[in-house]
């Protein structure tokens, strides 16, 4: 089972996510627990390293994805972030962050597969 965390301040861009994810599941017969935040200081809060690959948004108020993912980065050297943002020009500075992929809302789910694909066979 791979346990993901989704941080997004946009509660339909989280169950747009999650649904997407339900159907990865199925069709490559895996198992997700997925854990929602919509607030970075409420994901801080809560984690302790337990996650295996973590969606972030960039643009929140109260902390932003890059300070969010800072704090991670501090904890957890080899979970895998994967950036979310409408903000292309955002994209540099997942390179700071060491993220495994950098997604554009909205995302489009081919897309979204294949860094999928490339993340779960880093995990195996």
């Amino acid at each position: 089972m791979l346990k993901v965390a989704i941080v997004d301040d946009c509660q339909s861009h989280r169950e747009n996510l999650v649904g997407f994810l339900v159907d990865y599941s199925k069709g490559n017969s895996l198992l997700f627990e997925i854990d929602q935040f919509s607030d970075g200081y409420a994901f801080l809060k809560s984690f302790s390293c337990q996650y295996h690959i973590v969606f972030l948004d960039i643009d929140m108020s109260e902390i932003d994805g890059l300070k969010t993912a800072e704090r991670i980065r501090e904890r957890d050297k080899k979970v895998h972030i994967v950036f979310l943002t409408v903000m292309s020009n955002m994209a540099i500075y997942g390179y700071d962050y060491e993220v495994s992929a950098f997604l554009l809302k909205p995302f489009d789910p081919a897309v979204l597969s294949l860094k999928l694909n490339r993340i779960v066979s880093a995990i195996s």
